[in-house]
């Protein structure tokens, strides 16, 4: 449950900040759409801003939180020791974002948005465990999930 509800602070609270962007008057691209955020002005991505750091010592938070659940009975499944790896790196790979800076932390806050293929990924593994994956519900959710994991972890963290 607490996933769900690290995936609606991670792609709805902290893309707050990518648009909260106020380069000196000679960076300015008020001359197009969207011209003073991390999408068009470079700048933007290149000086990290509080709510960069803020993003990233969350999800540092959340990784920890986390991984005290990944840690119980559940570790010893091929699903449990993939999610332990997946927290160990995220974790170890939030450490130099804190103390870098610059372009690698408007970056990685930047990348929080693949978590929204996660509700989908916890779906599944809930109807899996209630013995419920063969209904047309268990279906639909694994064309969202592949949908959802394509564009947000294939295409736009490629991107």
């Amino acid at each position: 449950m607490t996933s769900n509800l690290n995936v609606l602070i991670c792609c709805f609270a902290l893309p707050y900040g990518w648009y909260q962007c106020d380069p000196p008057a000679a960076e300015r691209r008020d001359d197009v759409f969207m011209g003073n955020t991390v999408w068009r002005n470079d700048w933007c991505v290149s000086h990290v801003r509080h709510v960069d750091v803020i993003g990233a010592q969350y999800w540092f938070g959340y990784v920890l939180y986390d991984l005290r659940f990944i840690l119980g009975p559940g570790l010893c499944t091929t699903h449990g020791l993939g999610m332990l790896l997946h927290h160990i790196a995220s974790g170890f790979g939030t450490i130099p974002v804190l103390f870098t800076g610059k372009y690698i932390g408007t970056m990685a806050v930047l990348s929080l948005f693949c978590e929204v293929s996660t509700p989908f990924n916890n779906l599944r593994l809930w109807l899996s465990i209630h013995k419920m994956n063969k209904g047309t519900v268990y279906k639909i959710n694994g064309i969202f999930f592949t949908l959802t994991f394509l564009f947000c972890r294939g295409v736009f963290q490629f991107w």
